[in-house]
This record gives C-alpha cells, structure tokens and sequence, in this order.
C-alpha cells in the first residue's frame, strides 16, 4: 500500500513538473501594482507575521503571544502587520451561539496591536475543516461525516484523503448534499465577528476562508461550482454591516498554493466607490511540500509568481501573500526564503510569513 502511494505521489509530482517546465514560467515586475490604503487613504507596503497559529490546540483560541512578544515584532523586526488566525469554533462552539469571552479576549490583543502600531488582517482560519481531524476551524455541531472513517495519518496533509474529512468539507461546500444551513451559519459567524471589529483601529481587514480546497474529483471545478459562489454571497452579507475594511479572499489551495492557475472570476464589491478587495494567495511550492525542504528549484517560485501576475491583473486588485515559510533548520533555507523575498518585492504589495511560534522549525525566531 505504501509502494503504491509513493507512486501515485511521484507521478503526480511527474506530471506537475512536465507542465511547469513547458509552460511559460517567467515573470516580470508588477508596475501597475495596486495597494491597500489605511483610513487615511495612504498606500499601505504590509510586511508581517501569521499569530495564533498554536489556538487551534489552546482551549482559549488565543494562543501564547503576550504583549510583548507582539511588541517584539516592531521594535525587534520592523515589522507593520499580523494576520490574526480567528477560529468558527471559537466564534460560535454551540450553534448560535456567540462567545463573547473569545471577542474579549480578541479585542485585548487588537488593543496591543493598536497601541503597538500594527495593522490586523481577521483571519477566518481552518485547516482540515475541524480540530477533530488534527486541524481547526469548524466547531464539532457543524462536522457532518456521514459516518465515514478516520484515521489520523502522518504528515498531516494526507489526513484531508480520510473519508470522514472529505465527507465533512463537501457537506459543507456542496448545498446539494442537503446542509446548505452549514455556509449560512458560517456566513453569520464570520458577519457578527464583523459587527465586533469592524470599528477597531488596528483592523484594517478580513480574510474570508484560509485555504479553501476539495479533495475530491471536484477539486479542479471547486472554484467556480463552489468557492466562487460563497464568495458572492459573504462578500455583500459582510458590506452590509462595513463598507470601510478591505475584504482579503484566497484562491483554491489545492494547486495555487504550488503555482498553478487559480480560476476565480472577477469579484464584484458591493460597497460605494472603489472596491476595496485585496488577493491573498498562499505560496507553498511543490518542493517544500514533497520534501519539506527546499531543493533548489527556482522554476517553481517563477512559476508561482507567473500565475498570480496573471490573475492580478484579470481581478484588478491589490495582492498580498497570506501565507509563506518552511522549515529554517533545513539546508536552502535560506536560499528559498531570499529568492521569495525578491519575488515579492516585484510582484507584491505586501505578505504575512507563516508563523509566529515558539521552539518551531517553522520559526523565523531563535526562541
């Protein structure tokens, strides 16, 4: 069984490099970049960090950044911005049901980020669509399995091929399984977590839905049968109650994230004036995801950067990466993270490196 994973593995890898080597992977600055702008209208360059990565396991949803440490981002690194992990099950742990204990306890760190002078992307955070299955996000009312097994595997990606986890993420995707009450109930959570921050001063944002994927056949139609939609429907329920904060949205992870075209169409704001929608793809290139460990392929970085140049300028919207690391122990480490830096800086307007931990591999700190 094992032999043949590896082959599938491998031959998928196979196929995804034949089609990067034959396409055009070349790219070039962004001149016509656009860019996010503060409550005073001035173009805002966002270079930060992801928070909370470790509230997925933390009872309280806040994870172990004290106001220090958040200091420590300006006054030790320089940097501007933390895109703040939010969890569904934080939000609304019994079905509608509000937990107004975790806004408190959020709204105490967006003070520090405003007295510290950081500006706060709300990230509706999820991996594996719940904690159940050694991920985050929903809360255990909202999983509908269909009774399907699971069985916890090693890396944790190839959980999100367990039975139970596919069952969980179509039901809530696919209104036609009959739980179409799974997204609205998602919709009202993310708009009530709205209501609560819309008027902070450290918040300039929401990021809709972190890394939102199928992993089924449905996986190369998800956007526009699926994503597409959701985001036509949150996008005006959320301008409803804020017409000012910008709306950060993600395409499919499953091949964006390695450097793959992305199919959203054009996203409409619903709000007075200009739009104020901002692209915030993930940038995990094949090799990091095989081998865990950069191997010194920089076709896949131009790769990456060749398609979001291309959907950037189809979606005419500021981009920022939401999402982008490894493992810094590992050799080309740092050879990896400056070749991304420099492609950021000619294609971007700004990006949040993922993460902020402690005793991590995946830590830029030595602490």
């Amino acid at each position: 069984m094992k032999s043949n994973k590896r082959k599938i593995i491998w031959s998928g890898i196979l196929l995804l490099l034949i089609i990067l080597t034959i396409r055009n992977c070349t790219y070039t600055e962004n001149t016509k970049r656009k860019f996010i702008r503060d409550k005073e209208g001035r173009a805002l360059i966002l270079h930060g960090v992801n928070v909370n990565a470790d509230a997925k396991s933390d009872s309280l949803r806040v994870g172990w950044p004290e106001k220090q440490d958040y200091a420590d981002l300006t006054e030790k690194w320089g940097f501007n911005m933390v895109r703040y992990l939010v969890l569904w099950d934080g939000i609304e742990p019994q079905q509608g049901q509000y937990d107004t204990a975790y806004f408190a306890r959020i709204k105490e760190r967006l003070d520090w980020c405003q007295e510290l002078g950081l500006n706060v992307v709300l990230d509706m955070h999820q991996d594996l669509y719940a904690l159940r299955y050694g991920g985050d996000g929903a809360p255990d009312w909202a999983i509908i399995d269909d009774g399907e097994a699971f069985e916890m595997q090693t890396p944790w990606e190839l959980n999100y091929r367990q039975p139970a986890v596919i069952a969980s993420i179509n039901n809530f995707w696919d209104k036609s399984r009959g739980h179409a009450y799974l997204q609205e109930h998602y919709i009202k959570a993310v708009v009530e977590l709205v209501k609560q921050f819309k008027d902070h001063p450290a918040v300039i944002g929401y990021d809709l839905y972190n890394e939102p994927t199928m992993a089924t056949k449905e996986a190369f139609a998800f956007e526009k049968r699926y994503l597409q939609p959701f985001y036509e429907e949150l996008i005006p329920a959320i301008r409803k109650v804020d017409s000012e904060n910008w709306i950060f949205y993600e395409p499919t992870a499953l091949g964006a994230n390695q450097g793959l075209k992305s199919r959203l169409r054009v996203l409409k704001d619903s709000r007075p004036g200009e739009p104020r929608l901002a692209y915030f793809p993930h940038i995990y290139t094949l090799d990091l995801d095989v081998n865990g460990k950069y191997i010194g392929f920089p076709i896949f970085i131009s790769s990456w950067a060749a398609s979001r140049n291309r959907e950037v300028k189809r979606q005419d919207a500021p981009m920022l990466v939401g999402e982008f690391g490894l493992n810094v122990k590992e050799p080309g480490a740092n050879d990896y993270l400056r070749g991304i830096m420099k492609m950021l800086d000619k294609t971007s307007s700004g990006w949040a490196y993922w993460a902020y931990m402690k005793n991590d591999k995946w830590s830029p700190f030595d602490e």
